[in-house]
């Protein structure tokens, strides 16, 4: 049992979380070649959970087509009332991008 409000689920219950994301990106057509880094993580409480960061790197290119991406599973002990969440951003260089429009999921599991 849980609650999502902007993207931040609120568990009801104290256990082991599994937590799974993917995400691709794109540039969105933008041209120039410019090179970066983008990252996702799961974060409890505003908190990055450890060893939940998984990065790609995009090149900035007239077509779309090409939508590098990341994802992860981790185990999150969480108490009840705890956040989860799952965020995305660019982490290296100055490229602009975007996580592709039905690209992108996430699936928590409460283990016990």
């Amino acid at each position: 049992e849980y609650t999502n409000v902007g993207g931040v689920v609120t568990v009801t219950n104290a256990g082991i979380y599994e937590v799974t994301y993917r995400t691709q990106f794109e540039t969105n057509g933008i041209s120039g070649g410019t090179r970066s880094t983008f990252s996702g993580q799961v974060e409890l409480n505003e908190v990055q959970v450890p060893g939940s960061r998984s990065s790609c790197y995009i090149r900035e290119q007239a077509s779309s087509l090409v939508g590098p991406g990341c994802g992860k599973t981790v185990f999150v002990t969480a108490a009840a009332s705890d956040n989860i969440r799952v965020t995305f951003s660019r982490t290296v260089g100055t490229s602009v991008g975007q996580t592709k429009t039905g690209e992108s999921s996430v699936t928590i599991k409460r283990l016990r």
